[in-house]
This record gives structure tokens, sequence and C-alpha cells, in this order.
């Protein structure tokens, strides 16, 4: 642990709250450019060349939808809403400790998804799917937490912009929902 100057305390060594949406857009073109852009390549090319298992080509085109929804989309919104968020209420992100699991969260099971599971098979490939499915869930549950902690907590106006950002949380946390019990079936 690396020593604090004088009169710094330990929250003043986090991230500032106006920067969190910051790491939501570097994961978001990150997933998009080194992950879905290589499946995008990969996938037609083992068709075209007829290389690779067709189970495999399976899990690696839901990969790549998923990363490109999930990953890309998915992420590049929750970072600006991060930013747009308190502004439009007058508040600040709450709570700031949801922030980061939110996004380690979704990266780990779109990772998951994407790069481990096309190379398993039988129980371990149920794991993992089951695994990344779970990961991806809690990361929606926690951005749910941070949107609701925003504009429940100290936000000085609710308007149709925060109902905007409360649906939208809420339909990525349903739809994660529904997507895990149909891996769990």
């Amino acid at each position: 642990r690396a020593a604090l100057p004088c009169g710094a305390s330990s929250a003043s060594a986090l991230p500032a709250p106006e920067y969190a949406h910051r790491p939501f857009l570097v994961a978001s073109l990150a997933m998009a450019t080194l992950v879905g852009f290589v499946l995008g390549i990969h996938v037609p090319l083992g068709r075209l060349l007829d290389i690779g298992s067709p189970t495999r080509t399976i899990d690696l085109v839901h990969a790549h939808g998923l990363v490109q929804l999930l990953g890309f989309a998915g992420l590049f919104i929750a970072g600006v809403s991060l930013r747009l968020m308190p502004r439009f209420a007058g508040s600040r992100v709450v709570p700031q400790a949801l922030v980061a699991p939110t996004l380690w969260l979704i990266v780990t099971g779109l990772v998951l998804r994407a790069i481990v599971l096309p190379w398993l098979s039988g129980d371990a490939h149920a794991a993992v799917l089951v695994a990344s499915s779970f990961a991806l869930q809690c990361g929606g549950a926690c951005f749910g937490f941070v949107v609701l902690g925003t504009l429940a907590g100290e936000a000085r106006r609710f308007d149709a912009s925060s109902l905007a950002f409360v649906l939208g949380a809420s339909q990525l946390f349903v739809a994660m929902t529904v997507a895990t019990f149909g891996v769990i079936r």
C-alpha cells in the first residue's frame, strides 16, 4: 500500500466520482475492438476456410453478438449514464463502491463467454456458461443499485430523464435474469 501525502485521506486516493464513466468507455471500446471485431473476422473466415468445429462456431457467433451488444453498446451506455445521470439529477454517483464491480462483473462475464467458453465441452462448458451468465446478472444488478442509489439518494429532482435511467437499468437486469434462467434450464 502506497503512502499518502501529508494531509491526504484514503478517499482522495480513489478516482473522483466525476470520472467514473471513463473506465466504462475504455472497456467498451476494448471489448468492441479486441474481442468483438476479432470474433467478427474469425467466424466468417473459419466458415469460409472450413476450419474449426461447427459446435464452437455456434458459441463464437453467440459470443460475438453478446460482446457487441453488452460489451460495446451496453458498457458505452452505462458509461454515458454514469456521466449524465448525476448531472440531470443534481446528485453524485452513489454508491461509488459498486461502480468498479459493475464494470468488472460485466467484463468478466463477457470474457468467459467469448474467450473461454468456445474451447470447453461437457460439464466444464455448462459450468462456465452458468458462471458467465451469473457474472453478467450480478453486474446488471450492481448497475441497477448504482442508478437507484444515485437517483433516490440525494437527487434534487426526479424527472423523465431519471425515469429513463431507472427503466433502462431495470430492463438490463430483467434481460440478464431471463438469460441466466435460460442458461440454467
